[in-house]
């Protein structure tokens, strides 16, 4: 089986096109408390204390406690920051936003997220921190949050549809490559690895997440 050399171009352009989010900064105001008895609320969170600084990768491995945030913040300014939470299969994020509660995450349906992107994602409201959010997910709670503005996450978007889609289509191409040679040739492996191609591409786009804004 030889490897279609059209889609090269397009692993390339994926590769140049790509944007981490890596190189925003942000967590240095964030920090947390693990609530393994699940008696905290809205209204009573601001009063705990013991909270740790998060740092780089809020890690806490699997648990069945909920995981509180707090963002300690400034004045948020008129263009806008977003908290995200880089993890696409967090259970639910709430925030506890002085407009009301608001939640996200792969047990919440899409059209009630705020932000409706891969990642949980809340925006910051114009007000004087700090700000509470609280996690639950049965997945390990291990993953990088950013505080970041609002064209950093347009960029965050824009980059991230280039490659999750080019990477789609260039599969999607080269499993009706293979399917199209099947139907001149007696030989089923190049069925089944076209079928292995669709597959595979399918159920990464939904487990990684982008799968949730289109499907549920």
């Amino acid at each position: 089986i030889r490897f279609p050399v059209f889609i090269l171009p397009v692993l390339l352009l994926a590769s140049f096109c790509s944007f981490s989010l890596d190189d925003v900064n942000g967590y240095e105001n964030l920090s947390y408390l693990e609530d393994a008895h699940h008696s905290q609320n809205c209204q009573s969170i601001h009063k705990a204390d013991g909270w740790k600084a998060t740092g780089p990768v809020l890690n806490r491995g699997f648990s069945n406690g909920w995981i509180w945030v707090r963002l300690d913040s400034g004045q948020v300014p008129s263009t806008g920051r977003f908290l995200l939470f880089r993890q696409a299969m967090i259970g639910e994020a709430m925030f506890c936003s002085p407009n009301g509660v608001q939640r996200a995450g792969v047990d919440v349906p899409v059209p009630l997220w705020p932000v409706q992107i891969r990642y949980p994602t809340f925006r910051l409201p114009q007000a004087e921190g700090p700000f509470y959010f609280r996690i639950k997910s049965s997945k390990v709670i291990n993953f990088p949050m950013h505080v970041i503005s609002l064209p950093e996450l347009l960029k965050h978007i824009q980059h991230r549809q280039v490659v999750q889609f080019s990477l789609l289509a260039a599969a999607w191409i080269a499993a009706i490559f293979f399917l199209a040679i099947f139907f001149y040739s007696p030989r089923q492996l190049y069925l089944l690895f076209s079928l292995m191609l669709t597959t595979v591409s399918t159920t990464l786009f939904i487990i990684y997440g982008d799968g949730y804004l289109y499907f549920w």
